[in-house]
């Protein structure tokens, strides 16, 4: 549990919020230091005067520490993206060899759309595999084809909710040697991802806009050192330039690039706005600490599951096998009713395929669970 100064902090940071929002699964809220911020940076926007380059060109290093240090790994393997999609369609127009991958059925697009792009120009092969409660390695030794090469998952599914363990999967495929490509975009934020967890992974992204409560458009990806070697850099821009990186300099034009994960950057990367509030946002994350978010969500989703009453709604996933979303089956076909009535009584949730979704994060209180469970 938080301490009390913890919870004071808490409940001022998202002070601003009006209804009893569970539903940080479609967008986060922005904390009120970050709201601070965008409101000074909007206000330097509007008079550059005198605006030092050294204030703004280091933004996107900083934000790159920041990320690092919550994962527990070398800032080298972190780029800056724009989105899950753009993350997966870098690495897959970088990979120096053609590769199968497979993705289940219903995994969120992000996931699935680069992989078809490619597929259709008949650089890698797609497979598509059936979709399950549970994804485990038992799971894997009766679907995954023996040729694939990449898995690409979300650790926890935006539609059901399912968690799956990374150590155990991790270590399947690394017998294997196919590649696990890892959407952790309704995990990391809500959840923590241990340094074990985080070694079986190659690829690592992440759209922040949700779990790590940061404003829409930035994804981050990590790479592993193995990763790293199965690419190629077919793009590049000013700011990876190793001569700039070295000594700032803009006309000693050069082919050399750097060598870490930094030189899959997209283009503008200091985006002034959108970085000085992600770098906001994450030091929240410092100050609490992932795995202490991690366990209050937990018992957020323990009190739900104890007093929940299973007349008008099923789990869609066992629960334990969720993490920080539960999504609901209507038992009596009338979930768009049902989602009315919560709205009018000042909840806010989502419908995914046809399922009630629910998602509890570290602002929620047990009294908003209890009026959520009143109502359901």
């Amino acid at each position: 549990m938080f301490s009390l100064d913890e919870r004071k902090l808490i409940d001022d940071e998202f002070s601003l919020l009006r209804s009893n929002y569970l539903n940080t699964a479609y967008f986060g809220p922005l904390p009120k230091r970050t709201q601070e911020v965008l409101r000074k940076s909007i206000m330097r926007a509007a008079d550059p005067s005198f605006y030092d380059f050294e204030d703004w060109i280091n933004l996107p290093d900083t934000a790159r520490i920041k990320i690092s240090n919550l994962l527990g790994c070398n800032k080298e393997n972190i780029f800056h993206s724009s989105s899950t999609g753009d993350v997966v369609h870098t690495v897959s127009q970088a990979l120096k060899k053609k590769h199968v991958i497979s993705v289940i059925n219903e995994e969120y697009p992000s996931n699935v759309l680069p992989w078809f792009f490619q597929n259709k120009l008949e650089n890698h092969t797609l497979n598509i595999i059936p979709n399950s409660e549970i994804i485990d390695v038992s799971y894997l030794e009766k679907n995954l084809p023996k040729e694939t090469s990449i898995l690409n998952i979300s650790h926890v599914s935006f539609k059901s909710g399912r968690k799956i363990n990374l150590i155990e999967i991790g270590k399947f495929l690394k017998e294997r040697n196919i590649l696990f490509f890892v959407d952790s975009t309704q995990a990391l934020g809500g959840i923590s991802i241990s340094k074990e967890e985080l070694s079986y992974v190659d690829l690592l992204s992440c759209s922040t806009y949700k779990w790590m409560l940061c404003p829409y458009g930035y994804a981050f990806g990590y790479l592993s050192n193995n990763l790293l070697d199965e690419m190629k850099t077919n793009t590049t821009n000013w700011l990876n330039s190793c001569k700039f990186i070295e000594k700032r300099s803009l006309i000693d034009y050069t082919e050399e690039i750097s060598e870490a994960a930094v030189k899959y950057d997209r283009g503008q990367s200091p985006n002034i706005l959108l970085m000085h509030a992600l770098v906001s946002s994450f030091s929240l994350f410092e100050e609490l600490t992932l795995k202490k978010i991690e366990t209050y969500n937990q018992q957020l989703m323990s009190h739900f599951h104890e007093n929940f009453d299973a007349k008008n709604f099923s789990l869609e996933v066992p629960k334990e096998n969720l993490a920080n979303i539960i999504s609901l089956k209507s038992n009596s076909n009338d979930l768009d009713e049902r989602v009315t009535s919560l709205k009018a009584n000042n909840i806010d949730v989502s419908i995914r395929e046809g399922s009630l979704r629910i998602s509890f994060h570290f602002f929620n209180t047990f009294d908003q669970v209890n009026i959520l469970l009143k109502n359901l």
